[in-house]
């Protein structure tokens, strides 16, 4: 390949470079940032590149060179935004398992316990890990059946002390599980299981299927006007 060939492929592939890394970085800033804001930031950046540019040029002399530079280093700048904000947005992956046989409804009690794979038993009680930027993945019998999830449901289960001056509330999610591990999932096509209530929830405490004590719970008592409620303590497996 001679000079001139070796310049022009340089050129191209700079200038595709810059082209992906722009379109990419916009695209970003434009629909997955709050409001669109990063797209301004985007285009700020190419504002001053191509003003840096400039200045560049007139004092070096030489527009085409200052032209290749800016090129790299809005490249180079693009490229750490894409990559900045692919890191910030990973999410592990952690995997909820069902009983092989198990059919029915599974209930999703949260806990503090820290993001890890967790199990449902054969009751269908599951506990799982608090909250954070995570993803759940659900297998049951070797299959993934993560669409489940699509048709989830959930409850606050709000509970009042006798002389109802406090109040404690629990959040379970319900997944409905069936036989053929077939789920739907086209939004018109979902049906969402009933969820547990209290009445349930207090009896499966009593026969002791539901571990109570390693439940995150948020106790609200009454505010001293007694017209509204108060957080009184955060209580769960990680306190």
């Amino acid at each position: 390949m001679n000079a001139p060939q070796q310049i022009n492929a340089k050129w191209i592939g700079i200038m595709l470079f810059y082209l992906v890394s722009l379109s990419w970085a916009f695209y970003i800033g434009r629909f997955e940032v709050v409001y669109g804001a990063g797209a301004g930031v985007v285009i700020f950046l190419q504002g001053f590149g191509l003003v840096a540019m400039l200045i560049y040029a007139l004092v070096s002399r030489s527009l085409l060179h200052s032209f290749y530079i800016t090129l790299i280093v809005l490249t180079s700048l693009n490229t750490l935004l894409i990559v900045g904000h692919e890191i910030g947005e990973y999410r592990p992956t952690y995997t909820l398992t069902i009983p092989a046989d198990y059919e029915g409804c599974v209930y999703l009690f949260t806990t503090d316990a820290e993001p890890s794979d967790f199990n449902a038993d054969t009751h269908g009680i599951a506990y799982s890990p608090k909250g954070g930027k995570y993803l759940i993945s659900v297998e049951q019998d070797g299959v993934d059946i993560t669409d489940v999830l699509q048709s989830s449901n959930m409850n606050a289960l709000v509970i009042y002390s006798e002389d109802s001056t406090l109040m404690t509330n629990y959040h379970v999610a319900c997944i409905n599980i069936n036989a053929e591990k077939n789920y739907p999932t086209e939004s018109w096509d979902r049906s969402y299981p009933p969820c547990m209530d209290v009445e349930e929830f207090q009896y499966l405490i009593e026969l002791g299927w539901i571990d109570e004590s390693r439940l995150r719970e948020t106790v609200y008592t009454r505010t001293s006007d007694g017209t509204d409620w108060e957080v009184a303590r955060l209580q769960g497996s990680g306190d």
